[in-house]
């Protein structure tokens, strides 16, 4: 195995692999590349060594915004990074013999599968490591129209769910604490306790409601990157409350999250699993 590179002709080429469908009550482990950029670099041998030690001393936000800068001014070398991303997966998938039913989505340094990986360290002829490791376990995922992808692990015990929204970032994620995300928790509760025909109604229920402008303000924040209210006239831009409602467009939550998400409650419905 040259510097662990393989030919990368599968599934695990693809540098995105959205969520496709509804995963319920079934183990989703995500393994992560550690420190992805300096591991690919120093595992195909990508630049010089006392580079990628500089590289690795930098907190990891500054690191990456300083690989981000080498590859913007070296086309080749932002050729060859992508490309060893792209083996390093493929290394990964075929070590742990997975198929393609089993993966259910891929970032391009993570892979999300339904199966428990034992190959989760890669050594080559220069002593450089790749390391993938399990980072979190989930119970359910769905997608969302706008891109964004729900995981959620649900603990019975105590019927609590920890979720994760993959597509936004943490800091405009928490400006929906109030909002969307307490529907979509319920939702994920609902889901896992198999309750099919009380979430079809939940989720309806929601829709008049929220279609009604009965839902505190936080709700219709457009659950994307942008977190933003969007208004009918611009000119209406400023700090607004309760008493705002119907200045702001709706639509974009309804279209992208509550369709969508009766879309799947139907499925759901009459799936047999």
């Amino acid at each position: 195995m040259k510097n662990g590179s393989l030919n990368g002709s599968s599934v695990f080429s693809r540098d995105t692999q959205k969520v496709a469908r509804l995963y319920r009550q079934t183990m989703i482990y995500e393994y992560d590349l550690t420190s992805a950029n300096t591991s690919i670099m120093k595992f195909y041998d990508l630049a010089p060594k006392d580079q990628i030690v500089a590289l690795d001393r930098l907190p990891k936000d500054q690191r990456n915004i300083k690989v981000g800068i080498l590859r913007g001014s070296d086309p080749e070398l932002s050729k060859r990074i992508s490309r060893g991303f792209c083996d390093a997966r493929t290394l990964f998938g075929t070590a742990n013999k997975l198929t393609e039913q089993e993966i259910v989505s891929i970032k391009k340094d993570a892979i999300f599968t339904t199966r428990r990986c034992s190959r989760t360290e890669f050594i080559n002829e220069n002593n450089a490591k790749l390391v993938f490791r399990c980072k979190n376990k989930y119970t359910t995922c769905f997608p969302l129209s706008s891109g964004i992808e729900i995981f959620a692990f649900y603990d019975e015990l105590d019927d609590s769910v920890t979720m994760d929204v993959k597509g936004i970032r943490s800091d405009q994620l928490e400006l929906h604490k109030d909002g969307m995300l307490i529907f979509l928790e319920r939702v994920v509760k609902i889901i896992e306790r198999g309750q099919r025909e009380y979430l079809i109604r939940y989720i309806r229920d929601f829709y008049d409601q929220y279609r009604k402008l009965e839902l505190p303000i936080s709700y219709y924040r457009t659950f994307d990157p942008r977190s933003r209210y969007e208004l009918i006239r611009e000119e209406d831009w400023g700090i607004l409350d309760e008493e705002d409602l119907d200045k702001i467009k709706i639509n974009f939550n309804i279209e992208q999250v509550i369709l969508p998400l009766i879309q799947i409650s139907y499925q759901m419905q009459y799936s047999t699993t």
